[in-house]
C-alpha cells in the first residue's frame, strides 16, 4: 500500500510552515546517515543491500518513529541501489 497525498503549502500559516521546514531538514539528516552507514557496505561486485534493518540502525537523537525511519531507509537504499546499476553492469 502507498501512502502519500498531495497537499499545497500555498496556505500554510507560519508555525506550520516552520514546523515543516525543520520535517524536512529532520529527513535530509537522517537520509544522510542511512547513505553514509551503506555506502561503505557496498562490495567489489556493486551489489548493496536491498534494505536494512531500523531496529537495529537508527540515528539516537531522531524524532521519528519507526513506519518514518523505514521509508527513509528504503529511500536511501534506492538511491544507492541506482547509483551502483551502471558500473555493476559494466563490470
Amino acid at each position: 500500500m502507498i501512502r502519500s497525498s498531495k497537499h499545497t503549502t500555498k496556505f500554510i500559516n507560519k508555525r506550520k510552515y516552520q514546523l515543516f521546514l525543520e520535517y524536512i531538514a529532520e529527513y535530509k539528516t537522517t537520509l544522510q546517515f542511512y547513505i553514509d552507514y551503506l555506502f561503505p557496505l557496498i562490495n567489489d561486485k556493486y551489489e548493496s543491500p536491498k534494505f536494512i534493518s531500523t531496529k537495529d540502525v537508527y540515528p539516537k537523537n531522531t524524532k521519528f518513529s519507526q513506519r518514518t525511519l523505514k521509508c527513509v531507509a528504503t529511500q536511501a537504499c534506492g538511491m544507492i541501489r541506482s547509483q551502483t546499476e551502471k558500473p555493476k553492469k559494466i563490470l
